[in-house]
């Protein structure tokens, strides 16, 4: 997640690698950048912080951990 001065921000979206859906080649794989309020920036900000993540880290998995599937 990356943060604005004004409290919003923007939810980094990353690609998985069994994804190739994209039509645009040049884009398969690129990481979205998806704009939030500032109200939901802060709830995924506290809930980064309760669950001690890192910027590297997935925010939004399965119950044993792993990545969502597509």
């Amino acid at each position: 997640m990356e943060l604005a001065e004004d409290g919003a921000g923007w939810l980094l979206v990353h690609p998985q690698a069994q994804d190739r859906r994209e039509k645009d080649l040049d884009r398969a794989g690129a990481v979205r950048r998806v704009p939030v309020c500032r109200e939901l920036t802060a709830i995924l900000k506290e809930e980064t912080i309760r669950r001690d993540l890192r910027p590297d880290d997935a925010m939004f998995v399965l119950d044993n951990g792993r990545p969502l599937t597509a």
